[in-house]
């Protein structure tokens, strides 16, 4: 929400590009830039960027670079090292992070519904509509089926294709396929060719061209985030670039808003709980994963991930449905409910390698010694896990925090949550003080995610060390 906000301010007419162009004489005035396929593009570019980059980036470290040497030693050119030897080797995390980009693409709402016009209407726009406004549940959930269903064809589709293309067996997949992609490669090396024997000869130009694709990609995922700051500041009551420093009166307005306070406690409150169940449940799976020696943890963990697969329009639609017999609509507990499900997930993934990491021959050895289990768990296993438990309910406490798409079926109109008050408020009316909780809330999210990433990385080194 506070990243497609940044967008906001900087695309407006009066936003940061159009003056920063209109002053260097790019521009003789604003251009059209919001409510275009082009500003939901960018929107939904930076939002899913991080998604793609850590699905890839760990593949890419496991990679030998004495397969790229030998083949230059042998006399490959580079464009046919890159493409028939480092390219097939990255494929799998390429294809993994285009399945993740897809499926996290194919429920947002919140990107074209305040940076595109309705000819970029998505079908989970349509299904909040049918839902939430014309009451027809129906529908919406025939739409959410076919929703469904068209990601799961799609994603399956494109397993079978990159495994086929790129299996991590060679004697695995289609051999017509796999000759067809190396002949593919091989072509695409041979036109790539010149241009990589040009940068590989000229060092400098390598270099620059390292250093411009490093940093636009940085100035790129921060600078929506950094506009926000000057914009919450401002004297004037709109939205505009330069803002008129120097008045803290939206921060003042929050503070002093029942409505704004209301929403802060209760979007805490529930985040808290639904951390601490997460982080509960996430453990238990996580040690049951880690011990068995069966099947079955390998089932176990693909449906406690499902969440992560499916369409998060979809899972909202299904849990107020599932909610809304058991009266838990508009209260807490099923909002926490809610949460705890979307949060599970990353929970069991940050505990999974925590536990695989914990060394039991030390809750052996207390057992040995007469220790009971109360005085094992305690005094041996818990300070052990203690660090990575605490960055698995951070994790799932920032998650809670910032999730708007179950708060928009589950919360109910009365008492709300923060992201869900400033939603509200910025399809009724945009004004500085959405840049002043987004501020807040990018603040905040950011210090507990570095905290958590801290905290697994020394529970990790420790575990590793005992």
């Amino acid at each position: 929400m506070a990243k497609t906000f940044g967008w906001l301010v900087l695309l407006e007419r009066h936003g940061f590009v159009n003056w920063s162009l209109c002053h260097l004489g790019v521009l003789a005035g604003p251009a059209h830039m919001l409510f275009t396929s082009g500003a939901v593009l960018c929107g939904m570019v930076h939002a899913l960027l991080p998604i793609f980059v850590l699905a890839v980036v760990p593949v890419m470290e496991s990679i030998d670079n004495q397969f790229s040497k030998a083949a230059e030693t042998l006399g490959a050119s580079p464009g046919t090292r890159f493409w028939e030897i480092y390219f097939p080797l990255t494929a799998p995390g390429f294809m993994s992070g285009f399945l993740l980009v897809f499926v996290s693409a194919s429920s947002f709402f919140i990107v074209p519904e305040l940076l595109g016009s309705p000819s970029q209407t998505m079908l989970s726009q349509m299904i909040i509509t049918e839902v939430l406004q014309l009451l027809n549940w129906r529908f919406a959930a025939a739409l959410s089926v076919i929703l469904i269903v068209c990601v799961g064809v799609t994603y399956s589709v494109l397993t079978m294709i990159g495994r086929s293309l790129f299996p991590h067996d060679r004697y695995a997949g289609s051999k017509a396929l796999r000759g067809h992609g190396r002949s593919l490669l091989g072509r695409v090396g041979k036109v790539f060719n010149p241009l990589l024997l040009l940068i590989d000869k000229n060092k400098g130009v390598e270099t620059c061209l390292h250093m411009l694709s490093r940093w636009g990609v940085i100035v790129f995922l921060i600078l929506p985030l950094l506009v926000l700051l000057p914009i919450s500041l401002t004297r004037s009551d709109f939205l505009g670039w330069p803002p008129q420093f120097l008045s803290f009166r939206w921060y003042t307005h929050i503070i002093r808003s029942p409505v704004w306070i209301g929403a802060i406690e209760r979007s805490l409150s529930v985040a808290f709980f639904s951390g601490c169940l997460a982080t509960v449940l996430g453990a238990c799976a996580a040690m049951g994963i880690v011990r068995s020696r069966t099947s079955v943890a390998g089932l176990l963990l693909s449906v406690l991930l499902l969440p992560l697969v499916l369409p998060r329009i979809t899972v909202a639609v299904a849990l107020y449905q599932f909610l809304t017999p058991l009266g838990l609509v508009g209260t807490d507990m099923g909002l926490t409910l809610g949460h705890t499900l979307i949060a599970l997930p990353y929970c069991v993934v940050t505990l999974v390698g925590v536990f695989k990491l914990y060394d039991r021959q030390f809750e052996q050895a207390a057992a040995t010694l007469g220790a009971g289990w109360t005085a094992r768990f305690f005094h041996v296993v818990l300070p052990q896990l203690r660090p990575g438990l605490i960055a698995a309910f951070l994790f799932a406490f920032a998650i809670s925090f910032d999730e708007l798409t179950i708060a928009m079926f589950v919360s109910g109109g009365v008492k709300t949550t923060l992201p869900k008050l400033m939603w509200d408020n910025a399809v009724l009316a945009v004004d500085p003080t959405l840049a002043a909780a987004s501020t807040t809330l990018v603040l905040g999210m950011g210090a507990l995610v570095t905290i958590a990433t801290v905290l697994t990385s020394s529970s990790r080194r420790k575990t590793g060390s005992s």
